[in-house]
């Protein structure tokens, strides 16, 4: 169990309470479960940074994105699940759209736990003020890889790294000057050979300014897995879930890249690493190696969790983004999450316990 999350449900029982309530539900027989948990929403694939190891096309077929009404018809919907799902906001770079801090304060009007992932570029001190002030957000994850050189390098931004340190900053005086507990901090940070041997100063630089970092592993895709891949989605006439792969978003060409240019992990530095990563380092060395994540059960994120698209197409995975379980201005969400191609997925994952790529995917590991 997420013993921050209980320690803080101690302290501030009414505000955490739903959180704990999220973290025992997930413990449960995934059968069990009726409603999601999560529901992670990607307002635009746009972005302003150009990210070594992203596979992310922003020339994608989602350039066209929900209006924020139909956000709030959305977010109704989810505060009538109970417990009230908790949403992610991810992208792209979420505050691209001008309107971002109404869609955010939109959820939380209807008593959404909120969560955002940015670079954080975008962010000024009024943005900043106002989402204290108003409780917006209850976590923000910065992209952060590392030391300053290291962490501008791989996401192809200098300064990126000091204004991550400002912005954290300014949100600590608010929520002092303005007495308040949320949003938590995070430094997400994704693992691969160019920042293992920074990942324990990284750690010392995160204590000191009271933020906690989320490790995922970097995304590669063996050539063997991915014909693996692809001669099982032939077996199940899946012809949407082949395909996705096969898109502009998770284009097998750059994650084969992937595996030459971030994935020659040194050994040595991996034994030497002092934080605690998501997989122990018997189980990094064989991610890195190309086996993926070790997979003890059937991966439960689609009883969990959906994925809402910036066109409204809602999906149950996010490693499947282009899997269209129906879209939200032809159904409602309650209709897509029990609907038939929803439960297709669902059914074809139970009997395969996974897909040939889910052992590279961070659910994998978040879920094992």
């Amino acid at each position: 169990m997420d013993m921050a999350t209980v320690s803080k449900g101690i302290r501030h029982p009414v505000r955490y309470l739903p959180s704990i309530q999220r973290v025992l539900m997930a413990r449960l027989p995934w059968r069990w479960l009726r409603t999601p948990l999560e529901v992670g929403i990607v307002p635009t694939r746009r972005c302003n940074l150009s990210c070594e190891m992203c596979p992310v096309n922003q020339q994608s077929l989602f350039s066209e994105e929900l209006k924020l009404d139909e956000y709030g018809r959305l977010f109704r919907e989810l505060s009538t699940f109970r417990p009230n799902p908790k949403v992610l906001f991810w992208g792209g770079e979420p505050f691209l759209r001008k309107d971002m801090v109404e869609i955010l304060s939109l959820a939380k009007k209807y008593h959404l736990p909120v969560s955002v992932y940015t670079n954080g570029l975008l962010l000024n001190e009024k943005m900043i003020e106002g989402m204290i002030a108003e409780e917006i957000l209850n976590d923000i994850y910065f992209s952060v890889d590392g030391t300053e050189e290291v962490c501008d390098q791989i996401r192809g931004k200098k300064g990126l790294y000091k204004k991550i340190i400002e912005n954290v900053g300014i949100i600590c005086k608010y929520k002092e000057s303005y007495e308040k507990s949320i949003p938590d901090i995070f430094f997400a940070c994704t693992i691969s050979s160019r920042n293992l041997g920074v990942l324990n100063p990284l750690a010392e630089s995160a204590n000191r300014l009271g933020v906690r970092t989320h490790y995922i592993y970097l995304s590669f895709l063996p050539e063997k897995m991915w014909q693996r891949h692809l001669n099982m989605m032939s077996k199940y006439d899946l012809e949407d879930l082949n395909a996705d792969l096969q898109h502009s978003h998770h284009n097998p060409e750059k994650f084969l890249e992937n595996n030459g240019i971030f994935t020659k992990i040194d050994w040595e530095q991996l034994e030497e690493c002092k934080v605690k990563l998501p997989l122990s380092v018997e189980d990094t060395k064989r991610y890195f190696s190309g086996s993926g994540c070790p997979l003890r059960r059937t991966c439960r994120s689609p009883w969990l969790e959906a994925t809402v698209m910036p066109n409204g197409d809602i999906t149950p995975c996010n490693g499947f983004i282009y899997y269209r379980a129906g879209n939200l201005r032809d159904k409602s969400f309650r209709d897509i999450w029990f609907g038939e191609k929803f439960n297709r997925f669902r059914t074809v994952l139970s009997k395969e316990k996974s897909f040939p790529i889910c052992p590279i995917c961070c659910k994998a590991y978040g879920y094992k």
